[in-house]
């Protein structure tokens, strides 16, 4: 079925005002999770509740007070293996952020705007994870950063998606030798080297300008 652009991102906008609640309401889950049925749904729901399931899981972090809760949340994300990586297969992170070698920009085709905006709510979970001992271990499990490394040279500064994809990168730069090593055999070196020598101009980023820089440093 033919998508309209505008109506994704009058969905998007929707799933954004909503509170945790009422997202897992929608799944008609109750917040204690349910990993089956998660990752079902993330597999083989239709685009909306996607969008919806990624926001919720993220909300589940950033919206539990205090920083040990937060980590627990963290931690049982990573136990019950949210994204597949322990698991035979193609993980299911893979599949929710698709091709990365390929731009966001999809015009006003719908079915390119879903895609952009399940690749962008799943670096956005990624990089809620990532901001925590035990969510960066997991990822480093997986070729989620090799994946973000790719990603990063080809697209654009302006996305929301690249710039949370810039700071899963960057949490997960100071860990570890491969992780280094990762970057490295990817030439980000050189390409940060580049960014910083010419950074972006200020007006497609806004107030992100510093956070670019100071990131990619």
């Amino acid at each position: 079925r033919a998508l309209n652009g505008e109506f994704v991102s009058t969905v998007a906008r929707r799933v954004e005002r909503m509170s945790t609640y009422q997202l897992f309401a929608w799944h008609d889950m109750q917040p204690e999770l349910h990993f089956p049925r998660i990752r079902h749904c993330l597999q083989q729901g239709d685009p909306v509740s996607q969008l919806a399931l990624l926001q919720a899981l993220r909300w589940r972090i950033v919206r539990t007070p205090g920083g040990d809760q937060r980590r627990q949340v963290v931690q049982l994300l990573v136990r019950h293996d949210l994204f597949g990586f322990r698991q035979s297969g193609r993980p299911l992170a893979d599949r929710l952020l698709g091709v990365l070698h390929e731009t966001e920009d999809g015009g006003e085709d719908g079915a390119n705007r879903w895609e952009g905006l399940i690749r962008e709510y799943t670096v956005r979970l990624l990089n809620a994870m990532a901001s925590y001992a035990g969510g960066r271990a997991y990822l480093l499990e997986s070729s989620v950063l090799q994946r973000l490394c790719q990603w990063l040279p080809c697209n654009a500064f302006t996305s929301v998606g690249w710039l949370n994809a810039l700071a899963v990168v960057q949490k997960l730069s100071p860990h570890r030798y491969t992780a280094r090593k990762v970057m490295l055999d990817h030439d980000l070196l050189d390409w940060g080297c580049q960014l910083l020598a010419h950074p972006p101009p200020p007006a497609p980023l806004g107030d992100r300008t510093a956070f670019v820089l100071e990131y990619t440093a």
